[in-house]
């Protein structure tokens, strides 16, 4: 390659999304010093920034790694198509995580800790500290309980799918790899979604100096990925039962789906747009007949 051109590198699925490594085969190869890794600060698999997803502890051995392979540069990926709640516009969401890549290019012998209580101190009154610090630690726990089963991602980029073929196939993989093989495997996960966004809210109410409005969006976040998640695991179990000659009553199961829906629309019509929320809805909308298929 000519002297003037650099090479530009995700740290590929480990960029996208939490259970992952970085790419240790292409990154530091050749020449590192003429190549650009990337990191995704707004979180495209991880909630679109609606709540926080703190990546320090994922980055920092990743950014030391980097500088000891030689590797000249990093780049930030600031959103992914979407005008949707940009990072310098909510400072309580993933602007944690620019922050901790300029924070560790300035000290790169700082360790994740240490860079998030900087980033608390200058963000949330000292009353608050504790309960910040919990905050953003627990959240990449929480965002892999939202849209992860074991390792296999099970949104359509933070949001719900778009198709009953999509949602498809996501529920064959789950399937073979032994998940949802029971109607009741449902009811468990929804209970594992509950119990992940209650500790969000416990988390949540110990922030008492906070100014009410990053409270409250922060509380809002929380329960929008929350109530996408639920969206997302009723698309699973109709699939499950798509496999299975369909349900045998839906009345129950259209029902729940339908009060999550409006609970979501209420709290936040934008969010449910942007997420698809409405998409479990459209799967008992009956499929209008091609052409094709009228002929037949």
């Amino acid at each position: 390659l000519a002297p003037n051109v650099s090479l530009s590198f995700k740290n590929t699925d480990g960029d996208f999304k939490l259970p992952n490594a970085m790419d240790t085969r292409h990154i530091g190869a050749a020449e590192p010093s003429r190549q650009i890794v990337e990191f995704d600060a707004w979180r495209e698999f991880e909630g679109n920034n609606y709540f926080p997803c703190y990546m320090g502890n994922i980055w920092v051995p990743r950014l030391r790694a980097l500088k000891e392979k030689g590797v000249g540069r990093i780049a930030v990926r600031l959103m992914w198509n979407s005008k949707q709640n940009p990072l310098f516009e909510r400072p309580w969401g993933n602007a944690v995580n620019l922050f901790t890549l300029l924070e560790f290019g300035r000290n790169p012998a700082a360790d994740a800790d240490t860079i998030l209580g900087t980033f608390v101190e200058k963000n949330f009154p000292a009353a608050d500290h504790a309960a910040a610090t919990a905050l953003y630690k627990y959240s990449p726990e929480y965002q892999r309980a939202l849209y992860y089963v074991g390792d296999k991602h099970v949104g359509n980029h933070s949001k719900l799918h778009g198709s009953l073929k999509d949602v498809q196939s996501i529920y064959d993989e789950l399937a073979a790899d032994g998940h949802f093989t029971k109607a009741t495997d449902f009811e468990a996960r929804r209970s594992d979604l509950r119990t992940a966004y209650r500790k969000a809210v416990t988390l949540l109410n110990a922030l008492k100096a906070t100014p009410k409005d990053w409270q409250e969006a922060l509380k809002k976040g929380a329960l929008i990925e929350y109530l996408a998640s639920t969206g997302i695991t009723d698309q699973l179990e109709f699939a499950y039962w798509s496999t299975r000659g369909g349900m045998k009553d839906p009345t129950a199961f259209l029902a729940g789906a339908k009060r999550n829906a409006t609970a979501w629309q209420t709290l936040d019509a934008a969010s449910f747009d942007h997420l698809q929320g409405d998409e479990v809805l459209k799967l008992f909308v009956p499929k209008e007949e091609t052409k094709e298929e009228k002929k037949d």
